[in-house]
């Protein structure tokens, strides 16, 4: 009986425990209507496991001259060591080649910062109908981001 109190109190909110993820909110650095946010999900003894990220109202320039925004649904990406994270997603099928980049650090203060790269191919549209022009950030979309879970 007494092993079982001890576990449960080695279990319960003192000793060893941690949060199981830490909340971050920003916006890009050249484009303040670019929102990002992520959650960093920890394992036991608080390390890095992995980030969830996804980001709103991301500018793209179109081939054709245009202009959109964009959002970019959540993805998970791995931590390379205690503090950057980074990962390349494609999505590929009949009609759209599609890549994101995103690549962020966890800095001193609460703070991350980095950036990411979105580009969409849409492929040739059959004869008689609207083609899509092809879009992307045209580089880098820097962003910043701060701790909002306290």
């Amino acid at each position: 009986m007494a092993l079982l109190v001890f576990r449960a109190l080695l279990a319960g909110p003192g000793l060893g425990a941690t949060k199981s993820e830490l909340g971050y909110s920003g916006y890009g650095s050249s484009d303040p209507a670019t929102s990002v946010s992520f959650q960093v999900d920890l394992g036991p003894r608080g390390k890095k496991l992995r980030v969830r990220f996804q980001a709103s109202d991301v500018e793209l320039i179109c081939d054709d001259g245009s202009v959109q925004r964009v959002s970019i649904p959540e993805d998970t990406y791995r931590f390379r060591g205690r503090k950057s994270f980074s990962a390349e997603h494609y999505l590929f099928d009949d009609t759209v080649q599609q890549y994101t980049e995103v690549s962020g650090r966890l800095v001193a203060g609460g703070q991350a910062k980095g950036y990411l790269v979105f580009i969409a191919d849409v492929f040739p549209a059959p004869p008689g109908s609207a083609a899509y022009p092809d879009c992307s950030t045209h580089g880098k979309v820097r962003w910043t981001a701060q701790r909002v879970d306290g």
